[in-house]
């Protein structure tokens, strides 16, 4: 749904980051949220994981990063 988020990292925490764009924070969660620096301008690769009781955002450094977690998840068994 969302390919990126480009915006503020107003938040780092040990499992997600929070990114701020047009006013609205983003918890994103992310393999290793300390690459990230508070208060920087950052563009996140974004995959939306959705079922009936989860909406999650998940965020990588790198496009590359993401499709790589996606043909990860894709694997059957």
């Amino acid at each position: 749904m969302y390919n990126y988020i480009k915006g503020q990292i107003t938040q780092i925490n040990a499992k997600f980051i929070t990114v701020e764009n047009n006013q609205i924070g983003y918890l994103i969660k992310t393999p290793n949220p300390f690459n990230f620096e508070l208060n920087s301008i950052a563009t996140i690769y974004t995959y939306l994981h959705v079922r009936e009781d989860i909406f999650d955002l998940y965020g990588f450094a790198t496009a590359q990063e993401r499709d790589f977690f996606l043909q990860l998840i894709s694997v059957k068994g």
